[in-house]
């Protein structure tokens, strides 16, 4: 009879124990939950900051898509381009 006792005091135990492994494991989990909503919306945020980035820079940028001249603008645009399309300015000093 004592080892039945003694069976049933352990199984309640074990019972205890993963109750409380699951309530832990629960807390641990809704924790990590609230910092991946955290997160997300700081995504969010940068998200929209690089988005205003963005169209701020291709306003600047214009219709050309570039903040360069046109290569037909380009002083250098009379000389020829090496392999590497390197063209060198013949009034550059040398």
């Amino acid at each position: 009879m004592r080892e039945v006792h003694n069976l049933a005091a352990g199984m309640k135990e074990a019972i205890a124990s993963i109750k409380k492994a699951a309530v832990d494991a629960r807390s641990a989990l809704d924790a990590e939950v609230g910092r991946a909503a955290g997160n997300v919306e700081k995504v969010r945020s940068v998200a929209t900051d690089l988005k205003e980035a963005n169209l701020e820079v291709e306003s600047f940028l214009g219709e050309t898509g570039s903040n360069f001249p046109s290569s037909g603008d380009s002083p250098m645009s009379a000389g020829h381009a090496d392999i590497n399309g390197v063209t060198v300015n013949p009034e550059a000093k040398k």
